[in-house]
């Protein structure tokens, strides 16, 4: 009887060493992706609309880019380059690294509340560089992570031009014409992509041109990156897009940017 107890507790022993080992290589792993992911998006900002193709090749590289056809391209670009770093859903599957596969396969596994309780997120860092004549015509990053209660995204576009469409509209919400033709931001809900069972969530989109002061670039291209690992998870877009807090301030009818987050997930 004894026996038999002692095989059952080293058993359970082997076994909750083992899930230990697993969830900190997990941990470790996602933490070496997230600090790629700031790296490449870091890189990223120092991209130049008019630049060349050749000037950014060694950022697409290293990150293991890849060309495509452009997609409903709006600045004449021709083709672009894409990178794509994380095991989130929203990665295109062809294009994952081996380990985001495995790693995309098994979280996406798990308990989903557990996993995120433990900080087990799922996320994906992306950037596009649209070319057209061997010339950069837009640049455009953005992360996607599971949040707190809701699916969290910050996404930023740099063109010579801002989406007239986009302008037109904040234009009637009583933002000036020509702010929107240097940098401004929107909150838009994420949908594509996403399956019921994962839920719903929402982004705070940036635009900006050439135009856009030093400080307008980097408030609209920073990412606070530990919402990527936090256990608790961060609870809106301005958790995410710490320049969102600071649009709000200069943008008081940009208030909803910050709003109560939503209970988005299943």
């Amino acid at each position: 009887m004894k026996r038999n107890t002692s095989r059952v507790l080293l058993t359970a022993a082997a076994v909750l060493s083992l899930a230990l080992i697993c969830y900190g290589l997990a941990r470790l792993y996602l933490s070496y992706e997230a600090g790629r992911a700031a790296r490449m998006l870091k890189e990223l900002r120092t991209v130049e609309v008019g630049g060349t193709e050749m000037s950014f090749l060694p950022l697409a590289r290293e990150f293991e880019g890849f060309q495509r056809p452009a997609i409903a391209p709006v600045n004449g670009e021709e083709y672009e380059y894409v990178i794509q770093i994380g095991p989130g859903p929203l990665a295109i599957k062809d294009h994952m690294t081996w380990l985001d596969k495995i790693a995309s396969t098994i979280l996406e596994a798990m308990n989903r509340p557990f996993r995120r309780a433990i900080g087990l997120r799922l996320w994906t860092a992306f950037a596009r560089i649209g070319v057209n004549s061997a010339q950069v015509t837009s640049i455009y990053g953005g992360v996607i992570v599971e949040g707190k209660t809701e699916w969290l995204g910050g996404q930023w576009q740099l063109a010579r031009s801002t989406p007239q469409q986009e302008a037109q509209l904040l234009a009637r919400q009583g933002i000036p014409w020509q702010d929107t033709q240097h940098y401004f931001m929107k909150l838009d809900p994420l949908t594509s992509g996403f399956s019921r069972a994962q839920g719903t969530g929402i982004s705070v989109y940036s635009w900006f041109t050439p135009s856009a002061t030093s400080n307008e670039k980097q408030s609209a291209s920073r990412f606070y990156m530990g919402c990527l690992t936090s256990r608790q998870g961060c609870r809106t877009v301005c958790d995410l897009v710490p320049g969102a807090s600071e649009y709000v301030r200069i943008r008081p009818n940009a208030s909803e940017l910050c709003s109560k987050p939503a209970q988005g997930y299943q």
